[in-house]
């Protein structure tokens, strides 16, 4: 096999690995994650735009965990008895 091929093959998976996961995230987890990315590029430029997007991030995300916490969870434990 040539020797660009077995370089690029890692991340052609990784990039298929990537694509797939983001198809089964909901429209709010992509929200929360590209403010994530947006919030450290900030931070490594010293923006300011840094903390309302990282708030922002912080805040989806706890509604998203208390979401599964206070919905999820309990169901399942009616399912199971």
């Amino acid at each position: 096999m040539p020797h660009f091929l077995t370089e690029t093959l890692p991340m052609l998976e990784f990039w298929n690995l990537f694509l797939m996961n983001m198809r089964d995230t909901t429209w709010l987890e992509a929200v929360a994650a590209i403010l994530g990315i947006a919030s450290v590029w900030y931070a490594r430029r010293e923006n300011i735009l840094v903390y309302p997007t990282g708030i922002v991030s912080v805040l989806i995300y706890v509604y998203i965990c208390f979401l599964v916490v206070y919905t999820l969870i309990p169901a399942s434990i009616f399912f199971i008895f």
